[in-house]
């Protein structure tokens, strides 16, 4: 890109759609029809980019014609690092009951907190850290290995555990990168997230990637990155659902905490659920993964 700063404009589509739908009925209302045709092109460009996510992409093929299939659900919650609801996060974390759930910006405090899990949680894959760098993985499920990477420029973690799931080996991969800036753009982001990406070793067919990836759909490097490791974003057919910031969720909000699904998987649903103290919702992933 000429500019990368510019990639950040682009994460408003929903806030671009509600201005130009007011401008348009404005406009409309003052009988101003030469204006109104300029205003309805205007919205058409982010309404083309919303509307895809409303609609659900053909199940595939092979997805069909198996009856034996599997579902794994997950949980990621970005609990904001100078939150200190514990209890709210716990009650949360026992009523989604998932399978996997994904903690970020976990401080020491937090790992204690949440070590009152560990009868339902037994494994988990631990890296606390002051600020919002910190980031744990629960599972009920053991891991066969995993792995901690960190960021050597911003010192951001991606957490990495493999379980076997129906005799499938999966790769779960919890990612938190550093916020896109004026100075840099996305190239930190961008890089964070091949970082992950490169625990896959170029097979990504059995890899979740899932957390505050601290972009939106539209963005460029979110582009090529699904592109170029052949991941899909379970959101596709249940709508934008922006996570944050939860101030006024329909207006303001954008979708930045996601669930990236590899081609053996299919998403079944995708929800948020608040958190109590956080400006980001948690999201609830379920997926079906093809025997």
């Amino acid at each position: 890109d000429v500019l990368p700063q510019l990639d950040l404009l682009v994460h408003f589509q929903v806030q671009y759609a509600w201005v130009l739908t007011a401008c348009l009925l404005w406009l409309l209302i003052q009988r101003r029809f030469g204006w109104s045709i300029l205003a309805a092109a205007a919205l058409s460009l982010p309404v083309i980019r919303i509307a895809p996510w409303y609609f659900q992409s053909p199940t595939p093929s092979h997805l069909e014609t198996h009856e034996a299939q599997t579902e794994l659900e997950l949980l990621s919650c970005n609990i904001k690092y100078t939150n200190t609801n514990y209890q709210s996060l716990i009650k949360l974390i026992k009523e989604a009951d998932a399978d996997i759930v994904v903690v970020q910006e976990v401080t020491h405090a937090w790992e204690l907190a949440l070590a009152k899990l560990s009868n339902i949680y037994p494994h988990r894959i631990a890296h606390p850290a002051p600020g919002p760098r910190g980031m744990l993985m629960l599972s009920k499920l053991p891991f066969l290995r995993s792995k901690v990477e960190v960021h050597p420029t911003t010192q951001h973690c991606v957490l990495a555990g493999w379980i076997r799931f129906d005799r499938q080996e999966i790769l779960i991969i919890a990612a938190h990168p550093f916020r896109p800036g004026l100075r840099r753009g996305p190239t930190l982001l961008a890089s964070e997230l091949e970082m992950a990406a490169n625990l896959a070793n170029n097979d990504t067919r059995n890899v979740i990637l899932i957390g505050d990836l601290n972009t939106t759909m539209w963005s460029s490097t979110y582009t090529r990155f699904v592109q170029n490791h052949h991941l899909s974003n379970l959101r596709r057919g249940f709508g934008i659902h922006a996570s944050w910031s939860r101030g006024i969720p329909w207006l303001s909000a954008i979708p930045i905490d996601h669930c990236l699904i590899g081609d053996n998987f299919h998403g079944v649903s995708f929800e948020l659920l608040p958190i109590v103290g956080s400006d980001h919702d948690a999201i609830n992933a379920l997926v079906k993964l093809q025997q």
